[in-house]
C-alpha cells in the first residue's frame, strides 16, 4: 500500500513539474507592453537618427569680395558708395562715372560672386533704402529722361521709363497726362542718394563699413 501511494506521488510531481515547465514556454513566447512598446520607439529612433542635419547658414564676407571685385574688374568708374537697395544685411556697391552723364552701375552678391548691372546713362542716383527700387535719369536742355527699376536681391529689372519736354509726358513710351505721369514717379520711394566716395577711398570705404 505505501509502495502504490509512492508511485502516485512520483507521478503526481512529475506531471506537476510539466505543467509548470508548459505555462513558463508559453508566457515567455507572449510579448509584454513594455516590449511591445520599446518595438514601436524603434522606428521612431531610427527615423530621428537618419534626419538629415541642415549646416549652419555662413555669412557672405561682402568686404572681400567687393574688395577683389574692384581689383579685377574692368568697369570704368570715378566714385562708388555702399547702400542697402533690398532688405538684407548685405550691402550693394553703387559705382559712378564721371562725367555725369555716363552710366553708374549697381553690384551685388548672388551665389558667392559679384554680379554688376549698367543703368542707363544718369546724371543723378537715387533710390528707397530697403525698398528694393532705385532711378537713374538725365537732364539736357529742357528733356528728362529716366529709367527705374526694381531690385529684389537676386536681380534687376526695368519696372518703368519716363520722359518729360516742354509740358509732354511719356511713360513707357506712351503720352500720358501730368497727373498719370506724377501718380507713377510718386509710388516709389525715391529720397536717399549714395552718399560716394572717390575710387581712391572705395577700398576704405568698404573695409570700414
Amino acid at each position: 500500500m505505501k509502495r502504490c501511494l509512492s508511485i502516485l506521488l512520483v507521478l503526481s510531481l512529475a506531471a506537476l513539474g510539466c505543467m509548470l515547465t508548459a505555462c513558463g514556454s508559453s508566457a515567455s513566447k507572449e510579448p509584454t507592453a513594455a516590449s511591445e512598446t520599446a518595438k514601436e520607439a524603434e522606428p521612431l529612433t531610427e527615423a530621428l537618427s537618419e534626419a538629415p542635419t541642415e549646416p549652419p547658414t555662413e555669412a557672405v564676407d561682402y568686404k572681400s569680395l567687393y574688395q577683389e571685385f574692384l581689383l579685377s574688374t574692368d568697369i570704368s568708374y570715378d566714385s562708388g558708395a555702399l547702400i542697402y537697395l533690398n532688405d538684407d544685411d548685405i550691402p550693394e556697391l553703387c559705382l559712378e562715372t564721371m562725367p555725369s552723364s555716363g552710366p553708374a552701375y549697381v553690384c551685388y552678391i548672388l551665389d558667392g560672386k559679384v554680379q554688376s548691372y549698367e543703368t542707363y546713362a544718369t546724371s543723378g542716383f537715387s533710390y528707397g533704402e530697403r525698398k528694393g527700387c532705385f532711378s537713374t535719369g538725365s537732364m539736357h536742355q529742357g528733356y528728362t529722361a529716366w529709367m527705374i527699376y526694381s531690385f529684389d536681391g537676386k536681380a534687376v529689372s526695368v519696372e518703368h521709363s519716363g520722359n518729360t519736354y516742354d509740358e509732354n509726358y511719356s511713360i513707357d513710351e506712351e503720352s500720358v497726362s501730368k497727373a498719370e505721369y506724377d501718380e507713377v514717379v510718386d509710388s516709389y520711394d525715391l529720397s536717399c542718394y549714395p552718399e560716394g566716395v572717390s575710387k581712391d577711398s572705395l577700398q576704405d570705404l568698404i573695409e570700414n563699413f
